[in-house]
């Protein structure tokens, strides 16, 4: 059974246990775009900034996913995504932890916008490096460069266990 906040946001997904021998690992296979709920939430998620409805949800989507399998959170659990997923899955990761490992083909890349609106620990350190202060857009007088150079610093304890590929590779 899906959580209202799975419904609600559009996010859609699947979730496999796969057991080979004594290992066991489960794989969360997030949809790309697929519909108008999730081209409103491109515009105002992925390209705005501005909320990360699908990337709560999809953590929400692997923890019940861990309670349907009735496994503890210790078991592997790797995202796998195309397109919006990529977004999803990482952002997710990013945020919560999610996965153990997050593979992706040709995804959208995470929103630094999104993490500052969604991460309180990232919103403080932002603020502080940039003095930007508590006016609400004031994140978007930032150089894009630069908070792209940051972020990648901020989460470069996590960034390691992402792997994507583009269709040029």
């Amino acid at each position: 059974m899906k959580s209202a906040t799975i419904k609600d946001s559009g996010y859609d997904g699947t979730a496999l246990k796969i057991k080979k021998g004594n290992k066991e690992e489960i794989y969360v296979i997030s949809q790309g775009s697929k519909d108008n709920k999730d081209w409103e939430y491109n515009l105002s998620g992925l390209f705005a900034g501005q909320v990360a409805d699908q990337a709560y949800a999809t953590a929400e989507f692997e923890r019940e996913a861990l309670n349907h399998f009735n496994v503890a959170d210790e078991i592997n659990t790797i995202g796998l995504s195309h397109s919006l997923a990529h977004n999803n899955n990482t952002t997710a990761h990013l945020l919560f932890d999610t996965f153990d490992e997050v593979f992706s083909v040709n995804g959208t890349q995470t929103n630094y916008y999104q993490l500052f609106n969604s991460d309180i620990d990232f919103e403080e350190k932002v603020t502080e490096e940039f003095s930007i202060g508590t006016k609400y857009n004031s994140i978007y007088d930032i150089p894009p460069e630069e908070l792209h150079a940051f972020a990648v610093d901020f989460y470069s304890d996590k960034s390691e266990n992402i792997t994507q590929y583009g269709f040029n590779e």
